[in-house]
């Protein structure tokens, strides 16, 4: 069965113009590029590829998912806060 997770994610814009996009929840998830609306579809394909990951290696997903868990039929989000990620 399937889980729907909302990620709250942090999003900063350097000198040269280009983003930098983390999801503090999973370590490591983080990646820099432009334009914006690039930067937020690659963060939220990044946690999906990790928790896919994950999962497929039998590794246990963050403890603190648990607070992240919506119900599948909740609308997807894809703003500069938060990513929805389904594994």
């Amino acid at each position: 069965m399937r889980k729907t997770y909302r990620l709250s994610i942090n999003i900063e814009r350097d000198e040269d113009g280009h983003w930098y996009a983390e999801a503090p929840m999973l370590p490591g998830c983080a990646l820099s590029c432009y334009p914006l609306d690039h930067v937020l579809e690659s963060i939220q394909d990044a946690a999906q590829m990790m928790l896919e990951v994950m999962i497929e290696d039998g590794n246990p997903l963050p403890e603190v998912l648990e607070d992240c868990e919506i119900t599948p039929d909740s609308e997807p989000t894809l703003s500069t806060e938060t990513i929805t990620v389904s594994v």
